[in-house]
Formats: C-alpha cells, structure tokens, sequence
C-alpha cells in the first residue's frame, strides 16, 4: 500500500498537468476588456492648483495648469484687512508678510470700508500674492514669487470710449448735465477750463449754452470713470468761449 500511494501522486499530477487548460486556466480571474474612447478626453478639476487630470495623463494629453486659487474680500466697517484675512483662515504669519511687504509703499493700517482685495493662496495656504484696491484706478500689487518681494502700485487696466454732450443751460452745468445723464463732473472741469474768464455763478444765464468732447474708462469689473476733457465750448451771453 505504501508502494503504491507516490504512483497515485504522480498519475493525479501528469493528469492536472494535461488537464491545465480546461481546470487550471478556468479558476484564474479573467482579465477586464479594455474600452476604447474615443473623441476628446473630459477636463476633470483638480483638488489643488497645477494638479493634472488624470485622463490627460492617460490619454497623453498636455497637462493643463490650474490656477492659484484666490479669495475675494472687503473691507466691512469697524473691521481691518488683517480681520478680514483672519476670517479666510490665513495665519496671523502670513499677514505680517503682508504688511511688512507694502510699508514703504501704501499703508494697508489705514484701510476704508467698502475698498477690495484678492487674496491668491498657495495649497498650503499661504500668501502667493496680493492685490489691494486702492480706488477705482488704482492698486497695490504684492507678488511673493520671488524669494525678495517688492510691493508696487499699478493701474487697474481699463478701455476708454469718447463721447459728446451739449445742452442748453436752464438753471446750471450741473442741473443740464445731470438731466441728460452725463456725467456731473464734467461741470467741475468746465469750471477749471473757462475760470478765468466765465464764473459759472454769477455770468451763467438761462439760455447759454455748452458742448464737451470727452473719455470715459471703463475698468475690468464694469465701472465707469471720467477721463479727460478732450474739447469744450460755452457760449455764455451770446459770446462763446
């Protein structure tokens, strides 16, 4: 008996041997068909900035860069930009970058209520660059790039259009400006161009006469502005100046 269990052994291997295609290969699991896509790969968004998709990695697509994400804010009343930057979650550290950063070029301390700033933030949270909105025309830019930052004042980029209005003086500049929806500083710079030879108080009578050539900008977010005063004519009793 003991002779004859090693024969039974090896008859049972040759057998799974010969038998390996249809017992062995069956009980492996079966591998996935691939599907083919075809067409452009979706954009799939990324959970941090410079992430790539993966399907652009797989298709062999260049990898899209993605923006450094940024926080918009503004300054409420009784509040501070370091306030407001403490409620973006950003460290009291990286806020002292800030304000040692612009010192000698605008003093963020001394912030009004109701003026903007953009705050652009690494992944890990901190301070990649600033931009502070001094007033409708300009602001202060903070780049933290390089290894030494230098803070600087720009202009807000804007497009300009020209346009004309003339009128008929019923009561002032202004009243006449502001019934044709002009703008009504363009009655201050009237003031300065003929002051010297009209007073818009005492020579102006109702009857007289003007007509502006004049810019406007309009700025990146929709709003306008007065630019310059291209050419002027008032015609006040009867003599045009």
């Amino acid at each position: 008996m003991r002779k004859i269990t090693p024969i039974l052994i090896v008859l049972a291997a040759v057998t799974l041997y010969a038998l390996r295609g249809s017992v062995l290969i069956p009980l492996a699991p079966k591998p996935q068909p691939v599907e083919e896509i075809s067409g452009e790969a979706p954009v799939m968004s990324a959970s941090f900035p410079g992430a790539a998709s993966n399907l652009d990695v797989l298709s062999g697509q260049p990898v899209r860069p993605q923006p450094t994400p940024h926080v918009k804010g503004t300054i409420k009343k009784n509040s501070s930009l370091y306030l407001e930057m403490r409620k973006m979650g950003i460290s009291p550290t990286e806020i002292d970058k800030v304000a040692r950063a612009s010192r000698k070029t605008y003093n963020l301390k001394k912030v009004r209520p109701g003026q903007k700033f953009n705050v652009f933030c690494t992944p890990d949270n901190k301070v990649d660059s600033l931009v502070f909105f001094i007033n409708r025309e300009q602001c202060l830019k903070i780049p933290f790039a390089q290894e030494k930052s230098v803070s600087f004042i720009d202009t807000i980029p804007y497009t300009f259009t020209y346009h004309v209005t003339q009128g008929t003086i019923k009561q002032s500049v202004f009243a006449s400006l502001r019934r044709q929806n002009a703008e009504t500083e363009l009655a201050g710079e009237l003031d300065q161009i003929f002051g010297w030879t009209i007073d818009f108080i005492s020579d102006i009578r109702s009857g007289d006469s003007f007509a502006v050539l004049y810019e406007r900008k309009t700025f990146e977010d929709g709003k306008s502005a007065l630019g310059n005063v291209l050419a002027a004519k008032v015609v006040s009793r009867g003599k045009e100046n």
